[in-house]
């Protein structure tokens, strides 16, 4: 397999699952109400999914730098935009549930 689609495959496969999740987990905390995070599992999930977005965001700058094909880095452009925006919102949520999470 060329590079290009090994990073492509890699920052696909990462960022899509992970992304999916955050975005479930946000959407049930801003419903929830403010004992959301008292339990253990919610805030390692929170915790987890902030130094995984931290990773992701680290990939998607990688393969924006390092691909050749314009397709991958346009690509990569929108996960790190996405990403970004996201770890922004998790951090944001993670702060008003007295979370502290890895930057």
């Amino acid at each position: 397999m060329h590079p290009d689609g090994a990073v492509r495959w890699l920052v696909v496969g990462a960022l899509l699952t992970a992304h999916t999740l955050v975005g479930s987990q946000l959407l049930c905390a801003q419903q929830a109400d403010s004992g959301f995070f008292h339990d253990k599992a919610d805030q390692h999930f929170v915790q987890s999914a902030a130094g995984d977005g931290v990773h992701e965001v680290s990939l998607a700058m990688l393969a924006e730098r390092k691909a050749s094909d314009a397709r991958v880095k346009s690509f990569a452009q929108r996960l790190l935009a996405g990403h970004t925006r996201t770890n922004g919102e998790l951090t944001t949520l993670a702060r008003i549930k007295g979370i502290s999470i890895p930057s």
